[in-house]
């Protein structure tokens, strides 16, 4: 059944409309109008009948305005370039890949959607060592769309409860900001650029090894150097930082 509009509902009721007025489309005919028509007639039933369709049509052109906000955004912020890298052995071999990190993503976000009126947020609930992230993606004119993810409590490398939860969050951000924007994320061309980017150069595996040695020496506890350089793992530390975290590991015992 098609919706009818304000116009006609009111004439179904006996209120006069000029049909000139009556054959325009709802946003085109002053609400209020008639509503007082409406509420002259001393058909209140029809009044909010009346409003019900007006809030209607604005939310779908709320919506519309969204999407079109959405679309040019997802085009103009591209492929996303990943920043990070992890290597290190474990028990069940070596490890290595690259990601994106959550600054990449918001920086490559945050440079696009505020000319198109789009903004977002994040919202948290903790359910005992579970942590559920809601993202809220909002438009200027009032439309907002939000999705949510959930994981445990990261508790990897000797993490305490409150690292762990933060360190759980990052990564839903990371993955619900992604995913909100329908991005993808690729590694540096081989001239080191992507899109116009710089890549991050990481530290080798030889400097790590030689990082890990001076921390046994000065009997350190590696989690002092990963708060020093602002890393969750020692592979995401920058090359151009390995000479200064080599200096204050040997000259101060400790990064500060």
């Amino acid at each position: 059944m098609t919706e009818k509009s304000a116009a006609e509902l009111l004439l179904e009721a006996g209120v006069h409309i000029p049909a000139a007025v009556a054959s325009q489309a709802p946003q085109q005919v002053g609400i209020m109008d008639l509503m007082r028509r409406a509420f002259d007639a001393g058909n209140l039933e029809l009044v909010e009948r009346a409003m019900t369709l007006q809030e209607r049509w604005e939310h779908n052109q709320a919506r519309k305005d969204f999407e079109r906000a959405m679309v040019r955004a997802r085009g103009k912020i591209g492929t996303v370039l990943k920043n990070r890298r992890v290597d290190y052995t474990s028990p069940k071999g070596r490890v290595n890949y690259a990601y994106e990190d959550l600054a990449a993503v918001t920086s490559a976000v945050d440079e696009v959607i505020p000319e198109l009126g789009l903004s977002y947020r994040f919202r948290t609930k903790v359910d005992g060592k579970s942590l559920t992230v809601t993202l809220v993606l909002s438009h200027e004119n009032g439309y907002s769309e939000d999705n949510s993810l959930s994981a445990a409590h990261d508790e990897s490398g000797g993490k305490n409860s409150i690292q762990g939860c933060g360190s759980t969050q990052t990564y839903l951000e990371r993955y619900l900001l992604k995913a909100g924007f329908g991005l993808a994320a690729a590694e540096a061309d081989d001239d080191g650029q992507a899109h116009g980017k710089p890549a991050v150069e990481l530290a080798s595996p030889q400097q790590i090894e030689t990082l890990k040695k001076a921390l046994e020496v000065r009997e350190m506890k590696i989690d002092r150097l990963l708060k020093w350089a602002r890393i969750k793992e020692i592979g995401e530390l920058p090359a151009s930082l390995v000479d200064e975290a080599l200096s204050k590991i040997r000259i101060a015992g400790e990064p500060q």
